[in-house]
């Protein structure tokens, strides 16, 4: 093998290799002052006005928004009163509790959704590229990407987003980190940094229109990203002396705290362009002196355009050809493509035609500069979103109806503790001339004090005035705010854990299902959320993962195996090619129940007395559905048992059975008889339960030594 001419590629991030000495200019911005420094090629003004009036109107329409949800937020993390109703008690004296009811409630509904699992399974299709055996390899990949990205509290991230704001968001793209082909990262989107298209009205971001996301940048990253003409073109609106119009808003947002930490809105689409269209404003709001920080904001936006496709004249099937391939590379490609189907005699039905496509178009701003305009390497946008309440784009969450009830249980709890303070300081009665100064001062200060010593003159002494009682219809009103949240939530005491009436097990269970039932909406926005990401899962796996590549895969039985995908073999075939096909995906869902394993087991142990179900089949899913530790390894011993003993185990036999192998029934273990080894209920035997009561996997081994009759040879 020969070796390359030189180990060591050249620097495409920077003009100076590490190492090397940089010595500054005198002047920086030399070439600004004197005109020499041109605009990055990707910018237009025809381009920069457009981005400008998409990202005021979709401005307008999240402000609609993030004011509402920014109040639900504080109300479930306890700022529940406001800087003036705060500064009001206070000078009054009175109390302002903040007894949080919102917070039980919307932890009750993450626990429902952290048991309910969702699992992205793929199916193929009536495609004819589509095999079941790919299918399966895929499911296994985004189960893996899963694992990697550890999903489950990505999910748990987003979830709360959309519980508490209406709002969570994925976002899912290439990560180059420590792979330099890519790996598939899926992070959790702040909701309060992304905007929407404002006239978007579909759950899924294909029908929307564009979407922008903006962050908060400095001019070393800008340098760094884009290149030192672009850092010397920005610098003038952060540094001393520059952008004089206005403060960002972003920096009144923090003062005026409208945004948690630092809709689609097409219900006000006429208003939008009031107050919001002018330059001067969008700049004002993307710089900040004085963190000399710039907002750097990323627009992915559809485009209609004519591009070639490779079309399938028998099946109707098309598929774009990449920007890259000349036409010589397409000629190329369409002759060997002929060619193998000469040589099986099958008639070549693939053309290259102009078709119309959808195509995503990635432009990013910074302030009013164009920095980058290029097609994205995605497909769709990596922006999948989460609305637990979602119509024609108007969004919300579980909070937002809470909040009244919320405020008059704090209300009516800090009135009822006024009141009783104010009682217990009623004030005393004395005779005229029967107290010395002194003494008045006492009691004026220290009167509601236990153990109060007062000395009087004259026959009567003094008396404390009697209170009057306290209204019980602030006490009812607190309680009816009580009630009031949960019947709004539609959670009630007993999905709490809370027995809130005396009664048995069993319509405590069917009380929790019936609060279940009421959060099935959020549950199945959930289930249409993974839908989007399995998607957007195989789109960038066909399209990115197009090289040979091992996947360590956790199968069957606990045990780790090694997947290779795109494998070309010496006959010019690709093994497991993931590129092509169509393929379905289902989400599988576990039913939201603390005890379903253990309910899925009793079913199970029940099938299984009454005879429906044999025990020799089911054992390994019986103990996978127990509490058990270690059960991969009582599987394996039972496993291994059973093979010792010349039976084949419920695996084998499956596997025999799909290979076309005849199995001898004499190496198949017998199921045990009713009575011999626990058998069910009431059956023959059941009484002597010294003898043969025991049931399960304990007892299998001894049953399963079973002659070919069929005759239990056990003890």
């Amino acid at each position: 093998m020969n070796a390359p001419a030189t180990f060591f590629l050249p620097n495409r991030y920077s003009s100076t290799e590490p190492g090397t000495s940089l010595i500054p200019e005198q002047d920086p911005y030399a070439d600004i002052r004197v005109g020499n420094l041109m605009m990055p090629g990707a910018h237009s003004q025809d381009l920069m006005l457009l981005m400008m009036e998409r990202y005021l109107r979709a401005d307008a329409a999240f402000s609609t928004w993030s004011e509402d949800a920014k109040r639900c937020i504080n109300f479930v993390e306890g700022k529940q009163w406001s800087a003036e109703e705060i500064q009001l008690a206070e000078e009054e004296g009175r109390p302002w509790l903040t007894l949080n009811k919102i917070a039980p409630l919307v932890r009750l509904v993450l626990g429902y959704h952290r048991q309910n699992r969702l699992d992205n399974r793929y199916l193929p299709t009536d495609d004819a590229a589509s095999t079941a055996a790919i299918a399966d390899i895929l499911t296994k990949i985004v189960k893996q990407i899963s694992i990697n990205n550890k999903e489950h509290y990505v999910d748990t991230e987003v979830f709360l987003d959309g519980l508490l704001g209406g709002r969570g968001y994925y976002d899912w793209r290439l990560d180059f980190e420590r792979n330099d082909f890519g790996e598939i990262k899926g992070i959790a989107k702040d909701p309060f940094t992304i905007r929407p298209d404002p006239d978007g009205d579909t759950y899924d971001p294909k029908g929307w229109g564009y979407v922008f996301e903006g962050r908060w940048w400095n001019l070393d990253e800008i340098e760094f990203t884009f290149g030192r003409r672009v850092s010397q073109l920005i610098s003038p609106l952060v540094v001393s002396g520059g952008y004089r119009g206005g403060v960002p808003s972003d920096i009144l947002d923090f003062v005026e705290e409208r945004t948690p930490w630092r809709t689609f809105g097409g219900q006000q689409v006429g208003s939008f362009s009031s107050g919001f269209g002018s330059i001067e404003s969008y700049i004002a709001s993307s710089v900040d002196p004085y963190r000399k920080n710039i907002r750097v904001v990323d627009c992915q936006h559809y485009l209609r355009v004519m591009q070639r496709s490779i079309v399938d004249l028998e099946t109707g099937d098309r598929e774009p050809i990449p920007d890259r391939f000349s036409r010589a590379q397409i000629e190329k490609m369409m002759q060997w493509c002929a060619m193998d189907y000469a040589a099986r005699g099958v008639a070549f039905p693939l053309r290259v035609e102009w078709r119309p496509t959808k195509r995503v178009r990635w432009t990013t701003m910074i302030g009013d500069i164009v920095v980058y305009d290029q097609w994205s390497p995605y497909e769709s946008f990596t922006i999948v979103p989460f609305f637990p309440w979602f119509r024609r784009g108007k969004t919300r969450g579980m909070v937002d109806d809470l909040i009244d009830p919320q405020r008059e249980v704090n209300k009516r709890r800090s009135s009822q503790i006024d009141i009783l303070t104010r009682i217990a300081h009623s004030g005393w009665t004395w005779e005229k001339n029967s107290l010395d100064e002194e003494e008045k001062i006492k009691i004026e200060e220290h009167g509601g004090a236990a153990g109060l010593n007062i000395e009087y003159k004259g026959p009567n002494a003094p008396k404390r005035i009697e209170p009057g009682q306290m209204p019980t219809g602030i006490e009812r009103l607190e309680q009816a705010a009580t009630l009031d949240l949960k019947e709004i939530a539609g959670i009630n005491d007993s999905a709490l854990g809370q027995v809130d009436r005396v009664q048995s097990g069993r319509a405590i269970e069917a009380r929790q299902k019936q609060s279940v039932l009421g959060l099935e909406m959020y549950m199945d926005n959930a289930k249409r959320t993974k839908n989007l990401c399995g998607d957007k899962k195989i789109e960038m796996i066909q399209n990115h993962y197009t090289e040979p590549r091992l996947f360590k895969i956790e199968g069957h039985g606990g045990l780790w195996n090694t997947l290779g995908i795109n494998a070309r073999q010496a006959t010019g075939e690709i093994l497991n090619n993931v590129t092509v096909g169509r393929y379905a995906l289902t989400v599988d869902e576990t039913p939201l129940s603390a005890t379903f394993m253990a309910t899925q087991f009793e079913e199970l142990v029940n099938m299984i007395e009454t005879g429906i179900v044999a025990l020799p089949m089911v054992q390994d899913i019986a103990i996978d559905l127990s509490t058990l530790p270690q059960k991969e390894l009582i599987k394996q011993r039972q496993n291994a048992y059973l093979r010792a003993q010349g039976l084949v185990t419920a695996d084998d036999l499956v596997a025999m059975e799909a290979a076309g192998i005849q199995v001898d029934p004499s190496q198949i273990q017998q199921p045990p008889e009713q009575g011999a080894s626990g058998g069910g209920k009431g059956a023959p035997g059941a009484a002597g339960a010294s003898e043969g009561g025991q049931r399960g996997p304990t007892k299998a081994p001894q049953a399963a030594k079973a002659g070919p009759g069929g005759a239990s040879a056990g003890p």
